[in-house]
């Protein structure tokens, strides 16, 4: 029911449009901080380029993944390799946003993991839980 009447209600649109443009300054103040090439716009996302010849969107992207914050690697959107989009979010959201990016562009690349560990579910007659250790050398049944 609220949702029906946010609707009909244009200055919490204005409002909300405000907030995000706001935060999407700031987003893209502390990523070009960090030597981001980022394009302009008004959506509630960011197009940031990785600086030519630092590390791809996909090791990048990663790295993040590792941090749990989900980047979108959009190499397969035809633009650069190294371009990652970024959701604009509250301003507690985006300074998490950028330490995790900044710890990631700075982490020493011998501390990187092949593999993240993984939890897969087999069903058979029974359901079995193997665990994938990073060094992929070997799994065990639990």
């Amino acid at each position: 029911m609220a949702a029906v009447r946010a609707l009909d209600d244009p200055e919490y649109y204005a409002q909300q449009y405000r907030e995000t443009h706001h935060q999407r300054r700031q987003l893209t103040g502390a990523l070009s901080a960090l030597g981001f090439d980022v394009v302009s716009g008004t959506a509630n996302f960011i197009l940031a380029h990785v600086a030519e010849g630092r590390m791809t969107a996909a090791e990048l992207r990663e790295r993040c993944r590792t941090r749990h914050l989900f980047l979108r690697d959009v190499t397969d959107m035809g633009v650069r390799a190294a371009a990652v989009r970024i959701a604009v979010k509250d301003g507690a959201t985006n300074q998490r946003i950028v330490r995790i990016v900044a710890d990631a562009l700075h982490e020493p690349a011998a501390r990187r993991p092949l593999l993240a560990p993984r939890e897969i579910r087999l069903k058979a007659d029974t359901t079995s839980l193997v665990r994938l250790k990073t060094d992929a050398t070997s799994a065990r049944s639990a």
